[in-house]
């Protein structure tokens, strides 16, 4: 079976672009990067709120999804703490 999938980069839920209307529109056809919001979250939530919403992502696009920044980017004001959060709950989701 040599079927064919698109990428979507750097999806972003604060441009409209929700998880779960990509998903019911694009299903399991394309392969979605970004997600994760770098403007609100990860500047100013708390790391529990990132990673609540990394294992949300993760539960609408369990096999098309690579969890990253939105904007590819961290900015400098992103708290380590949240950082970390985002990488041990993508650890626990892969383990």
């Amino acid at each position: 079976m040599n079927e064919e999938k698109e990428n979507i980069q750097s999806t972003r839920n604060t441009a409209g672009m929700s998880a779960e209307a990509l998903h019911l529109q694009y299903g399991n056809r394309t392969t979605f990067c970004g997600g994760v919001d770098v403007q609100h979250l990860m500047t100013e939530g708390s790391p529990q709120m990132v990673k609540c919403e990394i294992s949300r992502l993760r539960e609408i696009f369990p096999t098309v999804l690579i969890l990253s920044p939105s904007h590819e980017a961290l900015m400098p004001d992103v708290p380590l703490a949240n950082l970390a959060a985002m990488f041990d709950e993508c650890n626990r989701i892969i383990s």
